[in-house]
C-alpha cells in the first residue's frame, strides 16, 4: 500500500488521502510550482497512469492515462509556469498540458543515440523553463562498481528551443537525481569507482566541475531555486 500524504512543517500534522484517491497504490508525488496541486503516478486497471489532486486532497482527476499497455509515463516534472508537465515512456519524451493534451514529443533515441531512460530516471525543468536536466543511462559504458546493476547514469541538458543536447557529467562518474539550484547551477548525486558511497554534489554549467556538498547522501531537493536545498 502506497498513499499520498501531506505534512504541515509548522504544525507537524499529517494528512493521508485515503478516500480522496481511488487507489491504494500511488507514488512519485510532486508539487506544482504554486503549491496548489499534486501530480503523481497511480496504479489502476493493471497499469500506471498520471493523476492529480488539489493540495487538500480534493479534485482528483486523471491527467494522462497510459495509451499503450505497459507504456506508462515516468520522470514527470512540472514546467515553471504550472501549465504543462514533462514525462517519458521509455521511447519518447513528452510535454503535456495539465489536461493531458500533447504539446510536443521527442524521440529519446534521437536525442541520446548511445543512451536510454528507465522508469526511475529523473528529469527537471530549469527555473526559466528553457532547459531540461535529464538522467540518461549510458548503454555502451560500464559502471565499474561491484554492486551496481545496469549501465552507469549520467546527466544531460536539453535546450528546448534548439533541441540540442549536451552531456554534463564525464565518463567514469556515475551521476543521477539531478535538480536545479538556479538557471546556471545544478545539484545531483554522484559516485566514482573509487568512492564507497554516493555524495550530493554541486556543479556550475559553465565549469562542469563537481563540488561535493554532502558526503554519504542521496536524493537532493531544492525548496526554491537559488535559495538553498535540503535532502
Amino acid at each position: 500500500m502506497r498513499q499520498i500524504a501531506t505534512a504541515d512543517v509548522a504544525t507537524k500534522q499529517v494528512k493521508i488521502f485515503k478516500n480522496e484517491i481511488p487507489s491504494q497504490n500511488c507514488q512519485r508525488a510532486i508539487w506544482s510550482p504554486d503549491g496548489a496541486h499534486i501530480l503523481f503516478s497511480i496504479w489502476a486497471d493493471n497499469d500506471w497512469h498520471l493523476a492529480m489532486v488539489n493540495a487538500d486532497g480534493t479534485g482528483f482527476r486523471y491527467v494522462k492515462k497510459t495509451e499503450r499497455k505497459h507504456y506508462s509515463y515516468w520522470s514527470t516534472s512540472w514546467a515553471p509556469d504550472g501549465r504543462s508537465i514533462y514525462a517519458q515512456d521509455l521511447d519518447k519524451l513528452y510535454q503535456f498540458t495539465t489536461e493531458g493534451t500533447e504539446l510536443k514529443n521527442w524521440s529519446l533515441k534521437a536525442l541520446f543515440p548511445k543512451g536510454s531512460m528507465n522508469s526511475g530516471s529523473t528529469m527537471a525543468v530549469s527555473p526559466d523553463g528553457k532547459t531540461l536536466l535529464l538522467e540518461v543511462d549510458m548503454d555502451d559504458e560500464e559502471a565499474n562498481l561491484p554492486d551496481w546493476d545496469g549501465p552507469p547514469p549520467s546527466l544531460w541538458m536539453l535546450e528546448l528551443a534548439s533541441q540540442k543536447t549536451m552531456r554534463l557529467t564525464p565518463k567514469g562518474l556515475l551521476a543521477w537525481k539531478g535538480c536545479w539550484a538556479d538557471n546556471g547551477k545544478i545539484l545531483f548525486v554522484s559516485q566514482t569507482a573509487t568512492e564507497k558511497q554516493p555524495s550530493i554534489c554541486e556543479m556550475a554549467l559553465t565549469e562542469k566541475n563537481r563540488k561535493v556538498i554532502l558526503k554519504n547522501a542521496n536524493h537532493p531537493s531544492v525548496s526554491q531555486a537559488s535559495d538553498g536545498f535540503s535532502r
